[in-house]
């Protein structure tokens, strides 16, 4: 969290109000990583941890709705500088498709998407950070709080990003990534300087889905997600998450089903210590893995 702190120092430096202007988050995704070792068996991993919720869900009185569902598997890799300038300052560059190709630069497929987020821990701090996409590009920003675990308690970090659709190659240097992000120069963004992966590390991603989830008036969707190194069959993590969306008709009723929400996630955790990995997000494991 101190590094967080100092990306939003970092972000007042810049004085202005880069993003459309938000007053809160659009939605809350909860997030728990897990052990890589509990997906020997990617289908019989995720429905080991399912039981577990269920059980969960039952004591705190939500509903689930069992809904199997599978999805093509991902690929995705996140971009920086040699020395990670970006991660240090609480941006993260990635890119996913259901294919990205290397030859003398990365390109994506047709299906792809290429997002750059901010992440610091107030939400004051995501609606000034500069990562609108050029007009060039059809993009989408987003605001987002997600409840990760941090040395087995639920806390909150807040997110904005633009996603950029059919980038094409990618950017292989900080001015390149401009023309995609031209905003990011206020940030101290510009120049020569490389971009490549990130400890040079493609991942491959599963997703399965297992059920929904009924909170009073809420609905939410689960999924599962396992990262692999691209071409290896040894999970690197696991992450199972569900989002709420926090634009509702009727605000009050809301907050009070996010108390039931908070609660049902905060025994989850509690519950299933046995099952969660240490850390708050895969981005970060990514980032944490020795250079090769």
């Amino acid at each position: 969290m101190k590094k967080l702190a100092l990306t939003a120092t970092f972000l007042l430096l810049i004085g202005c109000l880069t993003v459309d202007a938000a007053t809160a988050p659009e939605s809350c995704e909860y997030k728990i990583l897990l052990k890589a070792q509990n997906f020997a068996s990617f289908t019989q991993g995720c429905k080991l941890f399912w039981e577990l919720v269920e059980s969960v869900a039952l004591d705190h009185g939500v509903k689930v709705k069992k809904v199997e569902k599978t999805y093509p598997n991902r690929e995705i890799c996140f971009i920086d500088t040699h020395d990670f300038a970006l991660y240090k300052k609480g941006f993260m560059l990635r890119s996913r498709s259901e294919e990205i190709l290397r030859k003398k630069q990365l390109r994506t497929g047709a299906d792809a998407e290429m997002t750059l987020k901010f992440r610091a821990s107030d939400f004051e701090s995501t609606t000034i950070a500069p990562v609108n996409a050029s007009e060039n590009f059809s993009n989408e920003i987003s605001f987002e709080k997600d409840r990760v675990v941090k040395a087995f308690e639920p806390t909150s970090v807040f997110s904005v990003s633009s996603t950029v659709y059919q980038p094409g190659d990618l950017p292989t240097s900080l001015d390149e990534m401009l023309k995609f992000y031209p905003g990011m120069s206020r940030a101290g963004f510009h120049g020569s300087a490389s971009l490549g992966l990130v400890n040079n590390i493609f991942i491959t991603e599963k997703r399965l889905r297992l059920g929904e989830f009924k909170f009073d008036g809420v609905k939410a969707k689960s999924i599962f997600s396992v990262w692999y190194k691209k071409d290896q069959t040894a999970p690197l993590i696991g992450e199972f998450s569900f989002k709420v969306d926090l634009k509702p008709k009727n605000p009050a009723e809301t907050i009070r089903n996010l108390e039931k929400i908070d609660s049902f996630f905060s025994d989850l955790v509690k519950r299933g210590k046995l099952f969660v990995a240490i850390g708050q997000t895969k981005t970060g494991m990514i980032y944490r893995q020795k250079r090769k």
